[in-house]
Parts: structure tokens; sequence; C-alpha cells
């Protein structure tokens, strides 16, 4: 099981989340505004503090393959993963992969049972799948801290075999075990529920490791 913790903005979070035994560290390394992103020079240092065995994801909201090739190029890690699925599609995909030849993980919004056909195109592009909830009020995917129906997370696990899923979208360390009995998926993903209360910009260092245990405690007993 891939556990992921999204949402790093210090390297000292970096730090801790990769000591509390998270395989994936996630990074938003283009600002715009965006509550969880930071700037370029950051993400770097982000990236060159992780121990090897840590992988550094990379997101970039980028609706145009130049911009999120340019977001590769700026800050690369160890995984790109392209957000904009729904305007940049399968044919995007292909386009950003010849042009960086990047790990690609892409996102799934888990919006009704339509779900299921998007990630079976995208998933001949992706070398993992990421499923995340749209938030009702904004439309926005991701970053929300809402759950989505995981009865259809788990008919994308079950239509993509064998690509990786990663399961997001409000996860944290009260809910991780059901969401992987429920889903099964190849990894599990947290932002909003592994944050501090104080300041969402930061991680709480109880929460993670709960996060991490629980997820791998779910494992074991599967």
């Amino acid at each position: 099981m891939i556990v992921q913790v999204y949402g790093i903005t210090t390297v000292d979070d970096a730090r801790m989340v990769a000591e509390l035994g998270a395989d994936h560290v996630g990074i938003v390394p283009e600002h715009r505004g965006n509550w969880d992103g930071v700037e370029v020079d950051v993400a770097n240092a982000i990236v060159d503090a992780l121990p090897e065995h840590v992988a550094a994801v990379v997101l970039s909201l980028g609706t145009t393959v130049h911009d999120v090739v340019a977001t590769a190029r700026a800050a690369p890690g160890d995984w790109l993963h392209v957000v904009r699925t729904d305007v940049l599609g399968a044919d995007g995909l292909r386009a950003i992969r010849d042009a960086t030849g990047a790990r690609l993980m892409a996102t799934v919004a888990i919006d009704g049972p339509e779900a299921v056909g998007r990630a079976h195109a995208l998933s001949a592009q992706a070398d993992a799948l990421l499923l995340d909830s749209r938030d009702p009020a904004s439309a926005v995917v991701g970053a929300s801290g809402h759950t989505h129906d995981w009865s259809v997370s788990a008919a994308v696990v079950a239509a993509v075999v064998p690509a990786p899923v990663i399961l997001a979208g409000g996860l944290g360390p009260d809910n991780v075990h059901d969401a992987i009995a429920q889903v099964a998926p190849w990894g599990v993903d947290s932002e909003t529920r592994t944050s501090t209360d104080a300041d969402r910009r930061r991680k709480d260092p109880d929460r993670v490791q709960r996060f991490v245990e629980n997820a791998r405690r779910a494992t074991t007993r599967s």
C-alpha cells in the first residue's frame, strides 16, 4: 500500500512526513494563490530534502500541454501529477509524456458512474490514476476535504486493472481503513485531514502518523 501525503509546504514538514513512513510526498509548485502552493525554489528544496526511498510528486494545475511541461521542467520530481485531465484528456497526457518522459499520475474526478469510462481512457497514458472528489460548492477537484462515492472508485479499480490507483478525497486517519476495505486501491492520499487545525498549510505529526499506521493495518488485515 502506497501512502501519499499531499500539500507539503516546508522542508521541515517534508522530512517529518518521510520519517513517519509516507511513501510519496505531494508538492504544488504553482503558487497562483492556491492555499497549498509554494514557490518553485521551495518546491525544489523540498524535493532535495527527501530521502531516496520517498518519492516526490509534483502537481500541475496547467490546462495546456505547454504549461504542464513548464512545471515539470521547473520543479522536476519522481512523479508528475496532472490534475486538469478534464481539459487535457488522454491525448494531452500522451503529449506531456512525449515532451517530458515523466512518470505520470492523472486525476480522475469521481462525480458519478461515468467516471469509470473516463478513468479507463486515461489509464492507457498514465502510470497511475488518482481518484478525487469534486467540491459540490465550487466544482473544484481536489484539496476540499470531501469524500465521494467509494463504490464508484471500487468500480474504477476493477475496470483499469492492472493500472495503479491512488484513492484521494477527504481521507484521514479516521476513515482510511474503511476506504481501503471498500476500494482496495494501490495507494491512499491525504491532504486536508492530515493538516493542523491552526494552519492548513502545515502537517500535524499525530494525524500523519495515524494515517500511515491505519493504512498499513488495513492492508495487513485485508
